[in-house]
This record gives C-alpha cells, sequence and structure tokens, in this order.
C-alpha cells in the first residue's frame, strides 16, 4: 500500500488501539499524509461512546477528543474491506491456569481474514489491489504470529502470506505494544517501538509506516519472532 495513503483499521480500541488510531489520525493533519483510518471494535457500547467524543479509559486528552470525528468508529465487519492495512490490538489476558487466552486475538484474525475474502469479492476481476499489510501489536508468546495467526488468515481468505502476486497473497508484522495505561509522561509517541516483518520488504515497510508517528524512532528486529520475544522480556522485567 501507499505509505501516506493507506487506508488503515485498528482492530480493537482499548488502551492500546484508540490512542493509536488517534496517533495516525494527528499525523494527518501534521503531514503530508492522508490516510484513511478506521476504528473497529466488538463492543457496540464502545463505539457509540467513542463517536460521541468519550473515552472511558482516560488514555486521551480531552482536547484530542475532537480528533476523533475524523476516524471511522463501526463495529460492522463489512466496513473493514475497505482497508488495506489492519493493526489488531487486542487484549490477551491469561485464564484461571495461568495460561494465555487467545481467544480474543484467533476471533480478530478471523474477522481481518473473512475480510480479506470480501475486499476480493467486491471488486472487478481486471482490478488489482495492493497487498494487504497485517500488523499484530497484542501480547503473544514467540511464534503465535506466524503458527496460529498467518493459518488463520490463509483459512479464511485463501491468501498466501508473502505472495505478492497481485490479489493472491497478503504480508504481516508484529509491533508490540508499548502504552502504559493511565502513565501521562511516556505516551505512545515517546517510546521507541520495535517493529517486524514477515519479509525484508515488509519489515521495512512497517518499520517506515510507524516510525511516522513515534518521535521517539523505531527498533526494526531481524524478524516477527524476536519481536514476539522482546515484548515477553519486557512484561516479565
Amino acid at each position: 500500500p501507499d505509505l501516506n495513503n493507506c487506508s488503515l483499521a485498528i482492530i480493537g480500541l482499548g488502551y492500546v488501539g484508540l490512542p493509536l488510531a488517534l496517533q495516525f489520525e494527528l499525523s494527518n493533519k501534521n503531514s503530508h499524509q492522508k490516510r484513511k483510518v478506521i476504528g473497529f471494535d466488538i463492543n457496540r457500547k464502545r463505539i457509540a461512546q467513542l463517536k460521541n467524543g468519550i473515552d472511558t479509559t482516560n488514555e486521551i486528552s480531552k482536547e484530542d477528543i475532537n480528533s476523533l470525528k475524523n476516524i471511522y468508529f463501526t463495529y460492522d465487519t463489512e466496513k473493514l474491506i475497505k482497508a488495506d492495512v489492519f493493526i489488531v490490538t487486542v487484549p490477551t489476558p491469561i485464564d484461571e491456569c495461568n495460561k494465555p487466552n487467545l481467544k480474543p486475538l484467533i476471533d480478530a484474525t478471523r474477522t481481518v481474514g473473512k475480510a480479506l475474502k470480501d475486499r476480493l469479492k467486491n471488486i472487478s476481476p481486471d482490478k488489482n489491489l495492493s497487498t494487504p499489510v497485517i500488523i499484530y501489536e497484542s501480547t503473544v508468546y514467540p511464534g503465535a504470529t506466524e503458527e496460529i495467526c498467518v493459518p488463520i488468515i490463509y483459512e479464511e481468505s485463501a491468501l498466501e502470506l508473502n505472495n505478492l502476486e497481485t490479489n493472491k497473497g497478503f504480508v504481516c508484522g508484529y509491533s508490540p505494544e508499548r502504552i502504559n495505561p493511565g502513565d501521562k509522561k511516556h505516551k505512545l509517541t515517546d517510546i521507541i517501538k520495535v517493529t517486524s516483518g514477515s519479509n525484508s520488504i515488509t519489515s521495512e515497510w512497517i518499520d517506515n509506516f510507524y516510525n511516522s508517528i513515534i518521535k521517539a524512532g523505531t527498533f526494526k528486529a531481524i524478524n516477527i519472532k524476536i519481536a514476539e520475544a522482546a515484548k515477553v522480556i519486557e512484561n516479565t522485567q
């Protein structure tokens, strides 16, 4: 996709997703970028609140609330077919046995996969779409993105990872969220962002993508598993 003129969907609008959506929207005002930002959440009450400028997580300032008006908030999965970049920011809590509950991540991945399938259905046969980019920010163990999420995308969409042939594949990456809830001093743009991609071209694209909004800069990991491991170590510390 065009780095500065793509349509991106943030999947999950909690304390991670909402500030991220806001920052991409603010970058449109402060630069030459013209990205269309879709904020998606399955919680209809949350969507209604955000449309009315209300953030119950208190993660964004009152002055930034007005910028929410330019973000398209929805719980309708059909609206996701307009996106060519997807950023998954759903929670990954632990269950009563202290094991990771990946159901929100799996459900979100199925939603993205179905959107990619419908995206192809809704174009004329002779039209070429940009290769979709799927970026995960949810906390997972090393290997989860490629071993769990990628097969689900393929199952739902029939698109193949790293197949760059027109309308045949997708690429993905992992960039762990580094937001400290309630911390008004160290905000999203003030913390170096770790990035990674499923191939060298994608890795570079994702790094530039985040670099356009993160004032502190980015650190490009060698591969997705290393980026995933970095988040595990950070949480352990």
